[in-house]
């Protein structure tokens, strides 16, 4: 005759016992995964793209995925992570993430889902601000003694240009150029185009 082991939580007999319920018992009181807070904040720039991420507005695709994710602590040992759906509207969102893994070494890999409160706001960045508002990052004046032709003002033009594009990484620049005498005023400032 063998030992039946039953589970304390919902009485079924069982080959494995895990401080004392069965498998499935033991998955439902133990979650894999649990959401750290009530929501996770994503701004993002309506102009540019950006995103704000730890204090910073960034560039990169996968802000948004590494927001979820660290919203989210591990109670087992997790193989796979995939956020299912996630649809952004200004307000508040809900995002259903899957995670693979178990919480036992006694388990046998299963898939768990968990729901994540994201609010969803757009917000300018400081760079499509400053555009925005017409604020100049610098001026360079250039003073001569003779009279500059045309071709001495394209030409000092176009050197700010490539060292401004260099330095900055920007695509185009907006130019404003002011000639009183033989004073050349150039303003700049970061412009992304049309």
């Amino acid at each position: 005759m063998r030992n039946a082991q039953v589970c304390a939580l919902c009485g079924r007999e069982t080959d494995i016992l895990i401080e004392g319920l069965c498998p499935d018992c033991y998955r439902k009181t133990h979650p894999l995964v649990r959401v750290k807070r009530d929501f996770v904040g994503i701004v993002r720039c309506p102009s540019c793209g950006a995103m704000l991420y730890r204090g910073r507005w960034v560039r990169d695709p996968r802000v948004i995925e590494k927001l979820i994710l660290e919203s989210l602590e591990y109670m087992g040992r997790v193989t796979n992570t995939s956020i299912e759906t996630l649809s952004l509207r200004p307000g508040l969102n809900t995002a259903v993430v899957r995670v693979r893994g178990s919480v036992h070494d006694l388990i046998s890999d299963y898939d768990e889902e968990v729901q994540v409160k994201v609010r969803y706001s757009e917000e300018l960045c400081p760079r499509c601000r400053d555009m925005v508002n017409e604020r100049e990052r610098a001026v360079v004046q250039v003073r001569s003694v003779i009279p500059m032709s045309g071709q001495l003002k394209k030409l000092i033009i176009d050197m700010v240009r490539k060292e401004t594009i260099r330095m900055r990484g920007v695509a185009s620049l907006r130019l404003r150029m002011w000639v009183r005498a033989s004073i050349l005023s150039y303003q700049t400032r970061a412009w992304r185009g049309p």
